[in-house]
């Protein structure tokens, strides 16, 4: 189970969830606003970064058409996003 924190200085939202890839499409939207965030990994309430995140997300996608779909839209979503705010 992910647990992921989401501030924005003033509402504090927690989101539980078991796919590490709605964790991470979490944690992007969460970035991209410019929110604070923390994401623990239940049940050892580990604190994960970005790029583990990443890794645990990219685990449970291999070997699922699904999953890989999943993670394969969001990563592009956000690379969207990041070429937005570029120009």
């Amino acid at each position: 189970m992910f647990c992921v924190e989401i501030c924005d200085g003033n509402v504090e939202t927690v989101f539980s969830t078991p796919s590490p890839i709605l964790a991470l499409d979490l944690t992007w939207r969460a970035i991209r606003a410019g929110f604070s965030w923390r994401v623990l990994h239940e049940p050892t309430d580990s604190v994960l970064t970005v790029d583990g995140l990443t890794a645990l997300a990219q685990r449970h996608a291999d070997g699922d058409p699904i999953g890989t779909q999943q993670l394969g839209q969001i990563a592009e979503s956000h690379a969207q996003s990041a070429r937005a705010r570029l120009n």
